[in-house]
Formats: structure tokens, C-alpha cells, sequence
């Protein structure tokens, strides 16, 4: 009975590091294809961003503008995957942080510097989706992807 015992948990244990490894492989990329690696992530709701649609819009004295796709994937839906571009615009100055905004908006939206103490105090005040348009990280993290791509290093806060 011991030795079942053990037998069983060495079986338990083998397929929770397998499915385990899988997991993180396949769950970084949209199945698996390097080309599409997730930008966020949470519940039901996943952004992939498309490498090769990363482009620059503009490039003057005072800012850049840069463009990319992602596919949008969302559980549960009969159309499960949407495809959306969003632009970044950061300008040259010191000290200036990166905006974005969707297709067919025309505000940009500033990504603030992140802030536990404002985040959090954010999110008590006015709840999770307010928080997740205005300070949420994703935006800033694809940013950081579309100009690692575009301009080949990382971006430098």
C-alpha cells in the first residue's frame, strides 16, 4: 500500500511539471507563434502584439509616433479574436512620458509613471476598470515591445 502510495504522488508530480511547462510555453505566444507574444493578460481577456506590424508613423524634431497591430482574444465569445491597432507618440523632451490611443480615437492617453501608493489609492476611489484605462501597465509594456521592435534596443524610463 506504501509503495502505491508513492508511486502515485512520483505520477502526480511528473504530469503537474509537464502541464506545468507547457503551459508557460504556449501561454506566452497566441499558439505558440513567437511572432505574437502576449502583452497582457487576465481572466478571459488576452492582447497579443504582432511583431511585424510595428512600424514608425512619424519622426520629427519633437516626438515620434509609432503604430502596431495585436490580436485581441476573449474567451467565451463567438468572435473569439478581433484585430485592433494602437499607436504610441512619446516627445523628444526629458521627462516626457509616452502617450497611446486606439484606432479611431483621437485623445492620447498618457501613460503615468507607476506609483503603488496612487495606484492603489486610484483603485479604491474609482474601482479596477477606470484604473485598467487610465494607469493600467499594459499600454506602457507594449510600448516597450512595438520600440524594442521598431528601433531594435530597449526603451529607457
Amino acid at each position: 500500500m506504501r509503495m502505491r502510495k508513492v508511486v502515485c504522488a512520483l505520477l502526480a508530480a511528473a504530469c503537474f511539471c509537464v502541464t506545468s511547462v507547457a503551459g508557460a510555453a504556449t501561454g506566452q505566444f497566441l499558439n505558440g507563434d513567437s511572432n505574437y507574444p502576449m502583452t497582457y493578460g487576465h481572466a478571459n481577456w488576452w492582447e497579443y502584439l504582432d511583431l511585424s506590424s510595428c512600424t514608425i508613423v512619424a519622426d520629427t524634431d519633437d516626438y515620434y509616433e509609432l503604430a502596431a497591430c495585436y490580436i485581441r482574444e476573449i474567451a467565451g465569445r463567438e468572435e473569439r479574436y478581433s484585430y485592433h491597432t494602437r499607436y504610441f507618440r512619446k516627445e523628444k523632451k526629458e521627462g516626457s512620458l509616452p502617450k497611446y490611443r486606439g484606432e479611431g480615437e483621437e485623445k492620447w492617453t498618457t501613460i503615468p509613471a507607476q506609483e503603488k501608493a496612487l495606484v492603489s489609492e486610484f483603485i479604491e476611489r474609482y474601482g479596477y476598470f477606470p484604473y485598467f484605462k487610465r494607469f493600467h501597465p499594459a499600454a506602457y509594456y507594449m510600448f516597450k515591445d512595438v520600440y524594442r521592435q521598431v528601433w531594435g534596443v530597449d526603451y529607457i524610463d
